[in-house]
């Protein structure tokens, strides 16, 4: 999915980084290429 626009409500420093979004992904451990 491509960004069509930027939030307004939030600023670059208060969005999610990448590791912040998989650790909400469930059963994700946190850690690339881990076996489940």
């Amino acid at each position: 999915a491509r960004v069509v626009r930027y939030r307004s409500d939030k600023s670059a420093a208060e969005a999610d980084t990448i590791v912040t979004v998989r650790g909400l992904l469930p059963g994700s451990a946190g850690s690339i290429g881990s076996a489940s």
